[in-house]
């Protein structure tokens, strides 16, 4: 298996912008601290499976009211792929289409949106990525490269891809200011996450 790893694409801030819109929308009953461009795509100049990542970011107490809002607005939860403390959401629109297919069958890119606390570490770990990566230029081109060369090569398992990450992640992390518990923690789940990711 290969996975599809792009350039940095402007588009993206825009995509990102576009479903921003949409989820405040959508969200418009509960009380959202705020929506956050997360993962790869939000860093400029960094490489990137074409997949938006956003963290709706509420109160603990306003969590339910979010995921009940977001199933009633065309988005469909996920457990499988839930981890650490978010609860993570599919499009409908390109849960109904074979992979590879749903940009081009219904004009949008595709995200994973997560619903999180403001105290949680899934949360925590997604803005340390994209702080650290925003602000370090040669760890963000070493990450890059990186994941460029996992994309060029077949992996005999998805643990693989995952793994061939593993060393340049966990310094990003810590230059986040995570903990070696709290990355060990992260490393963990996210091992579960791009597992089932790379299956959808």
């Amino acid at each position: 298996m290969r996975v599809t790893i792009l350039p940095y694409d402007e588009s993206w801030v825009t995509a990102f912008s576009t479903i921003q819109t949409a989820l405040s929308a959508a969200l418009a009953s509960v009380k959202v601290l705020s929506i956050e461009h997360v993962g790869s795509t939000s860093v400029p100049g960094m490489a990137a499976k074409p997949v938006i990542d956003i963290d709706v970011v509420v109160a603990e107490e306003h969590i339910t009211a979010a995921v009940a809002a977001l199933q009633l607005n065309g988005y469909t939860y996920h457990e499988e792929t839930a981890s650490l403390d978010r609860y993570s959401f599919r499009y409908d629109n390109h849960e109904r289409h074979a992979k590879g297919t749903e940009e081009q069958m219904t004009g949008e890119i595709r995200r994973n949106v997560y619903i999180c606390g403001p105290g949680s570490l899934s949360l925590k770990n997604h803005l340390a990525v994209r702080e650290a990566l925003r602000n370090d230029v040669e760890l963000r081109e070493e990450y890059s490269r990186v994941k460029m060369e996992l994309a060029k090569n077949d992996h005999a398992t998805l643990s693989d891809y995952v793994d061939g990450k593993g060393t340049v992640l966990r310094k990003v992390l810590s230059k986040g200011g995570l903990s070696k518990e709290e990355i060990d923690d992260v490393e963990k789940a996210n091992i579960r996450t791009e597992r089932t990711a790379l299956n959808s």
